[in-house]
């Protein structure tokens, strides 16, 4: 397609040999998709690629995008985007409901982040009410975004997760399911526990879909198949 638009995107950078962000991931494989249809930069100083440039090239050369994308996580590597989110407002693609690690982050560092607006802080209540656009994962956030911080039904859309693989299960049984790599942010030894005292197992199946950290995987996998629960390893 010739002519096509470009995009600014903000995300945390692909690493190689070190721990990679599953929204960093999720980012790439996006655009692998959407490049059929749009050009994109991905605004980040940590280059990894020849679709990476510098936040100095975004400030000089931000008039020339057509749409600024921001995936804004509960993580210190989303910290940078707050420099330029309020000043060059774009889509917000919100990946989580709490930012709490990113605020205590933010409070050793020059831009204070704050759930409501406070002086001299930045607000999450303020980011998402200058967006243009919001989108989120869950019907559940973005009701949740309506009722905490007075957001606009219109203004936020929901586009659910995605997965390159099929997973097929043969046993009669309904499932919840949850993705994204299982760290300590992702809390997910507290609902391994509070699968095992719910019994909820012997009606349910339970999949996590993404990568464990090494440091939890030996105590994760001990909950594995006896309580009915699966884990899928998506690949970076």
């Amino acid at each position: 397609m010739k002519n096509k638009k470009l995009i600014a995107i903000f995300s945390p950078a692909l690493k190689k040999n070190s721990f990679v962000s599953g929204i960093a991931v999720y980012n790439h494989r996006l655009i692998k998709e959407l490049s059929r249809y749009y050009d994109f930069h991905i605004i980040n100083n940590n280059k990894y690629d020849s679709r990476y440039r510098s936040e100095k090239y975004f400030v000089t050369n931000n008039i020339n995008y057509s749409n600024i994308i921001y995936n804004l996580g509960n993580f210190s590597e989303h910290y940078y985007m707050l420099k330029y989110i309020n000043k060059y407002p774009g889509i917000i693609v919100l990946h989580e409901a709490i930012l709490d690690l990113l605020i205590k982050y933010s409070l050793r560092k020059k831009y204070k982040l704050s759930n409501k607006k406070k002086k001299n802080f930045i607000s999450v209540e303020e980011i998402l009410q200058k967006a243009k656009k919001i989108i989120v994962h869950s019907y559940f956030l973005k009701n949740f975004l309506i009722k905490n911080y007075q957001i606009k039904k219109n203004k936020i859309n929901v586009i659910f997760h995605f997965n390159s693989k099929n997973y097929k299960q043969t046993q009669n049984k309904k499932y919840f399911c949850t993705f994204g790599n299982l760290h300590k942010a992702k809390d997910g030894l507290s609902i391994l526990k509070a699968w095992d005292k719910s019994k909820m197992y012997k009606e349910y199946n339970f999949f996590f879909v993404g990568k464990i950290w090494k440091v939890f995987s030996k105590s994760f996998l001990c909950f594995f198949n006896e309580f009915y629960i699966f884990w899928y390893k998506v690949n970076g």
